[in-house]
């Protein structure tokens, strides 16, 4: 194992074109296009033949998005929106390069896709009074490219059961992680995303009066959810609310 520096550079394009017809809806089309140049090298080392590595490559990231949106009404909007996204996701305990096979940077840290099925509806239910949305979504992503692969509707897709143990240390002072998964001796597999809860909603409430004083209540509220791919330590569900005042 040997030490590095590395540098990452990126270039961008983008535009985006919002087509509409009339008052009925409308079509927004987006492309992206970054150029990514990654090196990396081994600042230090003792014999040149062994242990001088180094590695620069570049790569094209492109990303497509499309939405299209119809108004039934003058106050109301349903829309679906599909996104498919390429992006440099180095991960690992920081943003920094780390060394891939053969002594080359990890190409799989340079494109990870992310693609985004989303439908929703928007309405001024009272005008100038009560808005209300609602929306329903299905993302895809990859992670980090290491053994613990996971999509974004909390499922991860394969967990290999060697190496660091994945399934996280229980809360008894005494498990330990690193045990090559000895000491849980689960098999690999499909298993749920800890730290993310199955149900989450937020609203708020807003009332202002006309000499300009006025309030703002806001609620967001989670379901319960595990912090461990164990499941020994759960979250109890819970919510949050904020108070504003304002003139």
């Amino acid at each position: 194992v040997y030490t590095s520096t590395g540098s990452i550079k990126q270039v961008s394009l983008f535009t985006q074109q919002n087509l509409r017809f009339g008052d009925f809806g409308g079509v927004n089309l987006g492309v992206n296009v970054t150029r990514v140049t990654g090196a990396i090298r081994n600042p230090v080392f003792i014999n040149a033949a062994q242990a001088a590595r180094a590695d620069k490559q570049n790569f094209t990231l492109p990303s497509y998005q499309a939405s299209a949106y119809v108004k039934p009404t003058a106050n109301s909007t349903l829309y679906f929106t599909w996104d498919r996204s390429e992006a440099l996701n180095t991960g690992v305990f920081g943003s920094f390069l780390v060394w891939g096979a053969n002594n080359q940077l990890n190409e799989l840290a340079f494109h990870s896709v992310s693609t985004l099925y989303e439908a929703g509806a928007k309405a001024d239910l009272i005008p100038n009074k009560l808005f209300a949305s609602v929306s329903a979504f299905r993302q895809s992503r990859d992670t980090t490219p290491d053994t613990n692969g996971t999509y974004l509707k909390a499922v991860n897709t394969y967990i290999g059961p060697a190496g660091f143990s994945p399934f996280g240390c229980f809360a008894d002072g005494v498990t330990v992680w690193g045990d090559s998964n000895r000491l849980i001796g689960r098999t690999g597999g499909r298993y749920g995303v800890p730290g993310v809860p199955k149900y989450s909603a937020n609203g708020f409430i807003d009332y202002r009066l006309k000499n300009g004083l006025g309030a703002e209540l806001a609620v967001w509220y989670t379901g319960k959810f595990f912090t461990n791919l164990s499941q020994s330590v759960t979250v109890p569900a819970g919510y949050q609310a904020n108070l504003t005042l304002f003139y």
